[in-house]
């Protein structure tokens, strides 16, 4: 039969463009000559098997080649005209056709394999997917086959890249097949904490012989609970809706993934509740929790000691506690006025006598820890001040809430001294600053003289802790003055008990 009879399509052969049958293509109308090519019965290959055929054309004209075809892929080789032929195999679903060529043409000789499944592995892909604290492992993995593979079976231990022939852990599971796959694998009790390799090894037998794949990837035993930096800004507080310390509030940070739950509790948990959960914060993202005092029904608790407990969690549930004491207070801020009277003597911080100049304690009227402040009595020169007598007192008052004093007087019980009509003294304040304001004057008879009432923000100094006023008195020019006792009034911002107790704010 001649070539006028076979049908002819492009074929790549050898780098020219020549006649290619793709598969599916429908037979030729008439038989090729005499062609007999015998195929291997299995259908499932094992490229590690190897693909012979055996060729009959006797007789036939020109050259022999074999198309593999896959759907996307084509190769091509030259196969004999009389013998056997070991195939290339390529993976994948597909099917050889035999072609006949002449010169740069190639026809379609109707002659095909079954289609067949051809295989030479498997690929496998597996990693931990979280770290484990020791009882199991969270894995997943991929395995990759270019034909069905049916069941597979996986292998997997663990050990240290240090000692690799000592299984620390192992065993075995299945998967249905190629694809993806999530699973967890049961540790034993005791593996060391750190980081260890788990290898896995896939087994599978398409039908023409097993194949297999392995993959290490690093498995982390994390029985540790997180490194917290936590804090509480107020161990007291005061929950009453004043805008001060109304709550107390705990910040955690973790350099790791954390989830929080917040309790609190009393000494004797007879009291003991969680009152917040947060959920998984990112790595140095804080949390901010308030506590306000009341329990989960929204009930006020009596005042006293608490303990605020921060438990936080790390992925695989270790868990670190963190223990802040709080004590909770019910006192609220009010406005508060108060006053002393002190003699002077008992009130000097520091005093400039003039060289012409004299303090006398007691005064001449005799007054126990009174003052005197003559000017002038034993010479009436002014130079280097030598007229001056200024005195600095000083008392401690209460403390403020947050420094929230709101004015400041003082009076004084003074006057002129005997036999000297006309004297006057000046009244100074010395703020915190140590700027001095101008008060008002001491001047006539005995009797009170009130100083200026004055913003108390600023007059107020802190002396190691201590909360004290400053204050003047001085003379010049001959001016004898008598002085026998202050009254102080300041007005502030305290603390006040439901009993009625004021109480300092806490540091």
């Amino acid at each position: 039969m001649g070539e006028a009879g076979m049908r002819r399509t492009p074929l790549f052969v050898a780098g020219l463009i020549v006649a290619v049958a793709t598969m599916g293509m429908s037979a030729p109308a008439q038989a090729d000559f005499d062609l007999v090519v015998t195929w291997p019965a299995n259908t499932v290959v094992n490229t590690a098997n190897g693909y012979t055929i055996t060729v009959s054309d006797p007789g036939g004209p020109d050259s022999l080649k074999a198309q593999w075809f896959d759907g996307t892929s084509t190769f091509v080789e030259d196969i004999p005209q009389d013998g056997t032929k070991a195939l290339t195999l390529h993976d994948g679903v597909g099917q050889f056709t035999i072609f006949r060529c002449h010169a740069t043409t190639c026809v379609d000789t109707g002659v095909s394999s079954p289609v067949l499944s051809v295989y030479s592995g498997i690929t496998l892909d597996g990693e931990v997917t979280a770290p484990s604290a020791g009882s199991a492992a969270s894995v997943q993995l991929t395995v990759g086959s270019p034909v069905t593979t049916g069941n597979i079976a996986i292998k997997w231990r663990v050990f240290d890249e240090s000692d690799p022939g000592t299984d620390l852990a192992s065993g075995s599971r299945s998967v249905p097949g190629e694809g993806t796959w999530a699973m967890s694998l049961t540790l034993p009790v005791g593996l060391a904490e750190g980081t260890h390799q788990l290898e896995l090894t896939a087994k599978a037998d398409p039908g023409d012989g097993e194949v297999t794949a392995t993959v290490q990837t690093p498995l982390i035993i994390d029985k540790t609970g997180p490194e917290v930096d936590a804090s509480l800004d107020f161990s007291t507080f005061f929950p009453a809706k004043d805008n001060y310390r109304d709550k107390a509030t705990v910040t955690a940070t973790s350099a790791e993934a954390v989830r929080y739950d917040f309790w609190a509790k009393t000494a004797d948990e007879s009291f003991y509740q969680q009152y917040r959960h947060m959920s998984a914060r990112a790595p140095g993202e804080a949390a901010v929790v308030p506590w306000n005092g009341k329990d989960n029904s929204n009930t006020p608790l009596p005042a006293g000691d608490y303990i605020l407990e921060v438990r936080a969690f790390d992925a695989v549930d270790n868990m670190t506690v963190t223990e802040f004491p709080v004590t909770l207070d019910l006192a609220t801020t009010k406005t508060l006025t108060w006053g002393a009277r002190v003699a002077p003597k008992s009130r000097v911080d520091t005093s400039f006598v003039g060289r012409c100049s004299q303090l006398a304690s007691p005064s001449d009227r005799g007054w126990a820890r009174s003052l005197g402040l003559y000017s002038g009595t034993s010479c009436t020169s002014t130079k280097k001040r030598a007229d001056d007598v200024v005195v600095t007192f000083s008392k401690l008052v209460p403390t403020a809430v947050e420094g929230r004093y709101l004015s400041f007087t003082v009076a004084a019980w003074a006057g002129q001294a005997k036999g000297a009509a006309g004297s006057t003294a000046k009244l100074t304040y010395v703020a915190a600053t140590g700027a001095k304001q101008g008060a008002g004057r001491i001047k006539g008879k005995l009797g009170w003289t009130d100083g200026d009432t004055v913003p108390g923000a600023g007059m107020v100094r802190d002396v190691g802790g201590d909360q004290v006023v400053t204050w003047q008195v001085g003379v010049q020019k001959g001016s004898q003055i008598d002085v026998r006792r202050f009254s102080l009034t300041v007005e502030y911002v305290g603390l006040v008990e439901p009993d009625g107790t004021v109480i300092a704010p806490p540091a």
